[in-house]
């Protein structure tokens, strides 16, 4: 039988959860129909949805799993014209300062972060929970990060550091739950209150 041939212009456009395709060691796969069944959960698929996900498939499967779906799945193969397009295309890293919040946070790797951090639906985590995860992940990586080897030589962190985490109101966040209001007189945070309202 012979296969139908893709390029990679026409990958492009199956890229949404009602329209799902990936190129796996050069052949097309239409995941559509196994989105909800795929074992890591669908958002790692549409994370790689009109691409090449030779790579990460590679990482999590052996080639039983793939000879296993390829007759179920696999719907062509991609052109050898389009090679140099892939490999542009895989080797492609997300700027320092641009971030995928499109479908969840973190490596998207099953069970490699928790299922809150990936969106997945949670009674115990909210919005105000994603706020103070990007208020923290921006303070460390601008604030602390850089300087860490030099107060690592040194032994001693700066009590100029631990005061500006006083100023943004972080250290409340230890203070637990209910908040003490009445006893705190520094700045307190509206997204550091209203998340410890679900603890």
């Amino acid at each position: 039988m012979v296969m139908k041939t893709y390029s990679i212009g026409d990958m492009a456009a199956h890229n949404t959860e009602q329209d799902c395709w990936i190129i796996v060691q050069g052949k097309v796969y239409d995941m559509t129909p196994f989105l909800d069944e795929h074992p890591g959960g669908k958002k790692i698929v549409l994370k790689v949805a009109g691409q090449d996900a030779t790579k990460q498939f590679d990482n999590f499967h052996n080639q039983a799993i793939l000879d296993k779906y390829t007759p179920k799945l696999c719907i062509g193969k991609i052109g050898e014209s389009s090679d140099v397009t892939l490999t542009a295309q895989e080797d492609h890293e997300p700027a320092e300062d641009e971030e995928d919040t499109s479908i969840g946070f973190g490596d998207m790797v099953p069970f490699g972060d928790p299922a809150w951090y990936q969106d997945y639906e949670s009674p115990y985590y909210n919005e105000h929970h994603r706020e103070v995860r990007n208020v923290m992940r921006k303070f460390v990586d601008q604030e602390i990060m850089p300087f860490c080897f030099k107060w690592d030589e040194k032994k001693e962190v700066p009590k100029s550091v631990i005061k500006r985490c006083g100023d943004l109101g972080i250290l409340a966040n230890i203070c637990g739950h209910p908040f003490p209001k009445k006893y705190f007189k520094g700045k307190i945070m509206d997204w550091l209150i209203a998340s410890t309202r679900m603890h």
